[in-house]
């Protein structure tokens, strides 16, 4: 049995079915205006709308990354930038993934964010309380896994 489903997880044979055909048939790429791109451009915006849908927002809210790292990143740094105009700081736990840790010691290190580390109980668990007794009017974002 396979138990490592927070790293990866087998996809639904009708996905790998459409991943196969969009890689091997349908490859273009959606900024070219050539008929591939036009056609991977269709796909792309076809498949946002359907999320959107499902997650009940606009397409334009939606951002794709190349995986968990990229999309932690963006989420950190634009979601920090977005708001430090009128809040510097940032709270996470001091055993969050690389991806998340490294862009917060970034924005510690360059950007003059006041980073807070909530420390984890006697049995490995972040408790509600820790959190929001860290979280005040200077919080800018809150990572937590």
């Amino acid at each position: 049995h396979y138990l490592d489903n927070s790293a990866t997880t087998q996809v639904w044979p009708e996905v790998a079915d459409l991943v196969r055909e969009v890689l091997v048939e349908r490859y273009g790429n959606p900024s070219s205006l050539h008929s591939k791109g036009l056609e991977a451009e269709l796909l792309m915006k076809s498949a946002a709308a359907d999320l959107a849908r499902i997650l009940n927002c606009a397409p334009e809210e939606l951002y794709f990354t190349s995986g968990g790292t990229e999309a932690n990143n963006r989420a950190i740094l634009s979601g920090y930038e977005s708001r430090r105009r009128r809040a510097t700081g940032v709270v996470t736990t001091a055993f969050e993934h690389s991806s998340v840790l490294e862009p917060v010691q970034y924005l510690a290190e360059r950007q003059g964010a006041q980073a807070v580390f909530v420390a984890p109980d006697g049995e490995g668990h972040i408790r509600r309380a820790d959190v929001l007794e860290r979280v005040d009017e200077n919080t800018a974002l809150v990572s937590l896994m």
